[in-house]
C-alpha cells in the first residue's frame, strides 16, 4: 500500500506504533510502575486519540535517563523514542572510571 506524503496515520497505525514503543521501553528494563513509563503511556494514549503530532522529552528519574519522543501525524513518518542518559548519570560514569 502506497501512502501519500500528506496522508495522516490511521488510528490503527498509531496503536501499533505505540505498542512497539512501550514494548521497547520495557525491553530495556524499565518497568510499568515508574513515572516516566506512565508519562510516555499517557502521551501515547493522547496521540492515539487525537492524531496530533507531538515531540518532547519525558524524564525517567529512577533510571537517570530521559526519552526523546517524536510522534508524527503523517503516515510516512516513523515514530521514535530514544532513551538517553541524563547529564548527572554521565558525570557519575566519568567519576567512576
Amino acid at each position: 500500500m502506497s501512502t501519500s506524503s500528506k496522508e495522516p496515520k490511521t488510528k490503527a497505525q498509531r496503536v501499533m506504533d505505540a505498542v512497539e514503543i512501550l514494548r521497547n521501553i520495557k525491553g530495556v528494563g524499565i518497568t510499568e510502575d515508574t513515572v516516566g513509563y506512565a508519562d510516555v503511556k499517557a502521551k501515547l494514549d493522547e496521540w492515539i486519540q487525537t492524531g496530533d503530532a507531538w515531540s518532547g522529552k519525558v524524564d525517567f528519574p529512577r533510571y537517570g535517563r530521559y526519552a526523546e519522543l517524536i510522534l508524527p501525524w503523517r503516515a510516512d513518518r516513523k515514530c521514535t523514542c530514544v532513551l538517553r542518559a541524563t547529564p548527572e548519570l554521565k558525570r557519575q560514569w566519568q567519576h567512576d572510571k
